[in-house]
C-alpha cells in the first residue's frame, strides 16, 4: 500500500468525524480488534472525500455539520480540503496481503484504501462493507462464510464493538481495517475470499434529514496479482483469494 507524503495534520473537528462516527476500539468475538491503532494518537495526512454529505454543505458529525471546502491545520497551518461529491477511485489493498502467505491460525491485517486521484484525497464512507468467506479452490463457490460487517454497524456505537472500521493510520492514511484472527474464527487450510463493498444504499441508523450518498465508483485497484494472492476488482466491489497454508508451511 503506498503512503500518500503529504505532511500534514488534522484539525480537530475532523479527528471527531472518524472517531464518533466508526473508528470504535473493539474486542468482540469474531475479529479481535483491539490491538488497532486509536485515532486519537495519530493524525490525518491527507485531502478526505466525503461518500455521504447533508444538504450540499458539509457532512454529518455527532449532531453538528462539518463544512466541506478549505480547513486549516491547526498545528501546522498547512491547509486540506474536504469534498464531497461523485468519485472515481483506486482500491488499495496493503502490500502485506498481497505478497505474503499466511499460516492457519495466524492473525491478518486486512487494509484497504479508496484512492480518489482527481482530488488526492483518501475517501470515507459509512457504506463500506467487509466479508470473509471460504471458498472451493477449483470452482470458486462460497463453502462457508467466515466473518461480515459494515461500517455503518459501528455508528454511535455506545462502548465496544466488532463492527468494521475506517481508521487512520501511524503515517496518517485514511483505511478501512479488520484484524482477521484465523484461529479465532477456526478457520484452517483451505482458500478464502476477503471482498470489500462500497453498499449502493444509505443505513437506516443515519438519523439526519436529507443525507445523501455520493458516488463512489472502482474504477480498478493499485495492486497486481501475485503467485500467493489474485486481486480483482468491479465498479462497487474489490476482493482478492488467498490461501492459508498449514502450520508449518512458509510465510
Amino acid at each position: 500500500m503506498k503512503a500518500v507524503k503529504v505532511c500534514v495534520s488534522v484539525v480537530a473537528l475532523v479527528v471527531l468525524v472518524f472517531s464518533a462516527l466508526s473508528i470504535n476500539v473493539a474486542a468482540g468475538e469474531n475479529g479481535n480488534q483491539k490491538d488497532k491503532p486509536d485515532v486519537m494518537g495519530f493524525e490525518l495526512n491527507q485531502n478526505i472525500a466525503f461518500g455521504e454529505v447533508v444538504g450540499a454543505t458539509g457532512i454529518y458529525v455527532t449532531g453538528e455539520l462539518f463544512d466541506l471546502g478549505p480547513f486549516v491545520n491547526e498545528t501546522t497551518g498547512n491547509e486540506l480540503m474536504a469534498y464531497g461529491e461523485p468519485v472515481d477511485v483506486l482500491a488499495n489493498w496493503s502490500d502485506d496481503i498481497v505478497l505474503h502467505q499466511f499460516k492457519a491460525g495466524a492473525k491478518v491485517r486486512t487494509e484497504v484504501i479508496l484512492w480518489d486521484y482527481a482530488h488526492e484525497a483518501s475517501v470515507y464512507t459509512i457504506r463500506a462493507e467487509f466479508k470473509i468467506e471460504e471458498i472451493d479452490p477449483v470452482s470458486k463457490a462460497v463453502i462457508r462464510s467466515v466473518w461480515n460487517g459494515t461500517v455503518a454497524e459501528g455508528l454511535w456505537a455506545d462502548g465496544l464493538t466488532d463492527a468494521y472500521s475506517a481508521e487512520v493510520n501511524q503515517l496518517g492514511c485514511l483505511l478501512f481495517g479488520y484484524n482477521w484472527d484465523t484461529r479465532m474464527l477456526d478457520c484452517g487450510v483451505g482458500t478464502y475470499r476477503l471482498t470489500f463493498t462500497i453498499g449502493s444504499a444509505m443505513p437506516d441508523n443515519v438519523p439526519y434529514e436529507g443525507a445523501v450518498p455520493q458516488g463512489i465508483t472502482i474504477t480498478g485497484v493499485d495492486d497486481v496479482s501475485t503467485d500467493v494472492t489474485d486481486v480483482y476488482s468491479d465498479s462497487s466491489s474489490t476482493w482478492i483469494e488467498m490461501t492459508l497454508l498449514p502450520m508449518g508451511g512458509r510465510n
